[in-house]
C-alpha cells in the first residue's frame, strides 16, 4: 500500500467515525416522517381556511374554490364516515394547483391529504373536486378506522400497520364504490373504466386472484382499482352493509395478526380473499354474457392482427380522408407511445413516437397531428405542464409549439391550420 493511499484511507475512517458519533449523540432529536420533496415556487403564498373538522391550506389564486370545498367537505364528512361508524378527527388538507396530473391521495406522518385541482379530460361528468372530496375523506376514514388510536409521534406505525393488513384492492375498490354511491356519477357507472376487465372475462381468459391483482407483462388485466370494486362491492351486497365495519374493528382490536385481512374475511363471510375472487369472476363472467345476448353485437373485420406476445392498445383509430389508411395512437408494454399508420394490407409504419400523455390523445386533419403532451418543471417538481406539439405527415416534420402552458385535448380545423384547445387556469 502507498503512502498517499494509507493516508486518505486514514482520514477516510476518522470522518466516518466523526459522523457516526455526530447521529449517535443526535439520534433523539429524529423524526421518521414520509413525506414528498416535491416543492411547489416560492413565489407561491398560501392561506388556510379553519373548519370544525379540517385545516384547508390552499395558494391565494384558489381562494374562491377553497371557501366552496370548505363548506363541501364539512358536508360530506358524516355521509362518508356512516357506514364504517367512524368519524374522523381533524385533518389538514392541501390543495395543489401548480400540477396538471389528476389525482389525490391520504398519507400519514404527517397525516394529512393533498388534493390536486387540475381536472381529467375523461372524468366522470361531475366537478372534479367534489367526486376527489368523497374518494379521499374515504381514505381518511379507513385510516382512522384501523389505526386511530396511533397519534403522533407513532403515525410511521399506523401507516405501516394500514399498508401491511391492507391490499391495494380492498380500501381502493371500498373508495370508489362510495365514490360511485354518494354521487351522481363515479368510476363505477362508466362503462369504459372496467374493459380490461370485461374483456378479459368474456374471453374465458381465466386469469388467477395473484395476476388480476399484480398485473401483467404477457396480458393486461384490471387495475386494483376495478377489481377491488367488484370485490367490496359483492362482499357488501352477499353479507350486509355493515360487513366492512365488522371487518375493520376486528382487524383494528388486533393489528398484528398476521393475514390480518383474510383471517377476518374467513371468520365473517367464509371466504379467503382468492375464493372471494373467483367467485367474483364467476357472477361476472355470467352477467356480462346476459348483456352481451341482450346487446346483440355484430362481429366486426379485425384490421390489426397481433404479430407478437406483447399486448398493445390501439387508441383513437382516425381514417386518412386521401386514403383507406387509418392512423392510430399504439401503447404497449415493451415501447413507448407511438402514432402509426395503418394500411389496407394490415402493415402498419410508426409516423412519430411521442412523450409521456395525460391521457391517450390525438387529432388528425389535413395531412397533420397535433397532441399533447406532459412536461414536468426540473426545479419545481409540484409544477408541471401540458404542451402542444405538431406533426406533418407530408413533411414528417414535426415541432412542439406551446412551452410552459396547461393546454389539453388540441383539435385540429379541418385545413389543418388553426388549433382549438382546453386551457385550465390556476
Amino acid at each position: 500500500m502507498s503512502y498517499k493511499w494509507y493516508i486518505f484511507n486514514h482520514k477516510n475512517q476518522i470522518i466516518k467515525l466523526i459522523l457516526t458519533i455526530i447521529l449517535i449523540i443526535n439520534s433523539h432529536l429524529s423524526k421518521g416522517q414520509l413525506f414528498s420533496s416535491h416543492q411547489n415556487p416560492p413565489s407561491l403564498k398560501w392561506r388556510q381556511i379553519h373548519t370544525e373538522n379540517f385545516q384547508l391550506i390552499y395558494p391565494t389564486p384558489f381562494e374562491q374554490e377553497a371557501n366552496r370545498m370548505a363548506n363541501t367537505l364539512e358536508n360530506l364528512i358524516s355521509r362518508v364516515s356512516f357506514s364504517l361508524k367512524k368519524k374522523p378527527r381533524k385533518i389538514s388538507i392541501i390543495l395543489q394547483n401548480q400540477g396538471t396530473t389528476s389525482n389525490g391521495f391520504v398519507q400519514l406522518a404527517p397525516r394529512r391529504s393533498e388534493f390536486f385541482t387540475t381536472p381529467s379530460q375523461e372524468f366522470d361528468s361531475q366537478d372534479w373536486l367534489n367526486s376527489l372530496a368523497v374518494h379521499e375523506l374515504r381514505h381518511v376514514v379507513q385510516f382512522d378506522k384501523l389505526t386511530g388510536y396511533l397519534k403522533t409521534p407513532l403515525e410511521d406505525l399506523a401507516l405501516a400497520i394500514f399498508g401491511v393488513t391492507l391490499p391495494p384492492w380492498f380500501y381502493e375498490g371500498d373508495a370508489v364504490t362510495i365514490e360511485t354511491a354518494l354521487t351522481n356519477s363515479g368510476r363505477g357507472r362508466q362503462p369504459e373504466w372496467d374493459i380490461i376487465f370485461r374483456t378479459n372475462t368474456l374471453s374465458s381468459k381465466k386469469f388467477r386472484y395473484s395476476k388480476n391483482y399484480f398485473g401483467s407483462v404477457k396480458d393486461f388485466t384490471p387495475g386494483y382499482y376495478e377489481l377491488g370494486y367488484y370485490l367490496t362491492t359483492k362482499l357488501r351486497r352477499d353479507h350486509g352493509v355493515g360487513i366492512l365495519d365488522s371487518l375493520y374493528s376486528r382487524m383494528s382490536a388486533n393489528p398484528f395478526r398476521p393475514y390480518n385481512l383474510s383471517n377476518s374475511m374467513k371468520k365473517y363471510t367464509d371466504l379467503s380473499t382468492k375464493k372471494l375472487h373467483d367467485s367474483t369472476v364467476k357472477e361476472l363472467h355470467i352477467l356480462w354474457q346476459k348483456q352481451q345476448a341482450e346487446a346483440q353485437a355484430q362481429d366486426y373485420p379485425i384490421l390489426n392482427k397481433r404479430m407478437d406476445l406483447s399486448p398493445a392498445n390501439y387508441f383513437q383509430p382516425t381514417v386518412i380522408s386521401s386514403s383507406d389508411e387509418l392512423l392510430f395512437l399504439k401503447e404497449s408494454k415493451t415501447n413507448t407511445p407511438r402514432i402509426v399508420r395503418l394500411n389496407a394490407q394490415g402493415k402498419e409504419e410508426t409516423l412519430i413516437k411521442i412523450g409521456y400523455q395525460e391521457e391517450p390523445y390525438f387529432n388528425y386533419a389535413n395531412g397533420k397531428i397535433v397532441w399533447d403532451e406532459y412536461r414536468s418543471d426540473p426545479r419545481y417538481h409540484q409544477r408541471s405542464f401540458n404542451v402542444i406539439n405538431l406533426y406533418d405527415i407530408n413533411t414528417r416534420s414535426y415541432r412542439q409549439i406551446t412551452h410552459r402552458t396547461r393546454l389539453f385535448a388540441p383539435a385540429l380545423s379541418p385545413d389543418g391550420k388553426i388549433i382549438i384547445a382546453v386551457d385550465v387556469s390556476y
